[in-house]
């Protein structure tokens, strides 16, 4: 694959960290509307798998329009091999995610667990790395992390000002009191909470937000299960959603493909995942189908 295809599907990738659980958007959702959230889990499988799929498929005919090369097809002797040379390299999302989920780091520490793994694996099990290479990586990795920190300190303040304008709860208080269809308030807040995400934290929207959307989902009668998916899905779009989607940057900072180039590559996958917002949005089974039956 090319460099901006592949870049692209990275970035549109992470947007199923949020929807298949255990999610840490869910888990604020739920203590923000004080809803179930094991049944917000459950909530986003459907609208997750959805996107994987549509994923797959977006890359299945850009490999054919490309006419990208196919490899050979593998043995089960080729299959035990490769696992038994990955073996370190599989380690690590169990050592981050065994540490994430019992507790003995959060995501964030988690991230520098990875690194520290990742290097000594490296250094004294693979042998791959030599300690004169660590200086030219340290500086790589410094530039990066440079980018990306800026990309977040600016959308952060962007964010604040949001916030101490009250611009989202005016338009949403806009919202309640104007439109009268559920459809179309539904489509409303569709479209605000996509622009939203691309310059805001997920976490900062639905917290900030949060007591004014559930008054608005009371005034439509919409499920509240239903109505968390809806948010988590529109949001984790948002964040790499061209222009300014603030996962496009990081993905442009790790691969060194140009915003244009990056933005017109994954606009297929931002198509697949608006039509598995608008079925989330307008199919309420589609996000309810795995709840437990009412007793």
């Amino acid at each position: 694959y090319d460099k901006a295809f592949a870049t692209s599907i990275a970035v549109s990738a992470g947007v199923l960290g949020p929807l298949i659980p255990p999610s840490i958007a869910f888990v604020i959702w739920g203590i923000v509307a004080e809803q179930s959230i094991g049944r917000l889990f459950l909530s986003g499988i459907v609208p997750g798998l959805a996107i994987a799929l549509g994923l797959l498929i977006v890359c299945y005919f850009h490999a054919k329009r490309h006419n990208v090369p196919r490899m050979d097809k593998a043995t089960p002797q080729d299959m035990v091999q490769a696992i038994t040379r990955g073996k370190w390299a599989l380690l690590s999302p169990v050592v981050v995610l065994g540490g994430i989920y019992g507790g003995a780091f959060t995501p964030t520490e988690a991230a520098a667990v990875s690194c520290v793994y990742a290097l000594l694996v490296g250094l004294f099990i693979e042998r791959q790395l030599a300690w004169r290479d660590l200086p030219r990586m340290l500086l790589a990795a410094a530039r990066t992390s440079g980018l990306v920190i800026a990309i977040i300190a600016v959308s952060t303040a962007f964010g604040v000002l949001i916030a101490q304008e009250q611009i989202a709860v005016q338009f949403a208080t806009w919202l309640s009191e104007q439109v009268k269809e559920k459809w179309m308030a539904l489509a409303g807040l569709n479209i605000a909470f996509f622009l939203l995400a691309a310059v805001m934290d997920e976490i900062a929207i639905m917290v900030i937000l949060g007591p004014m959307l559930i008054a608005i989902a009371n005034k439509f009668g919409l499920d509240p299960i239903h109505f968390g998916a809806i948010i988590v899905t529109n949001v984790s779009i948002g964040m790499a959603a061209p222009p300014i989607g603030y996962c496009l940057f990081v993905g442009m900072a790790i691969s060194g493909v140009s915003l244009g180039k990056l933005s017109k590559a994954i606009w297929p996958q931002i198509g697949v995942m608006l039509v598995v917002l608008f079925l989330t949005t307008y199919i309420p089974e589609f996000a309810l189908i795995f709840q437990p039956a009412k007793r």
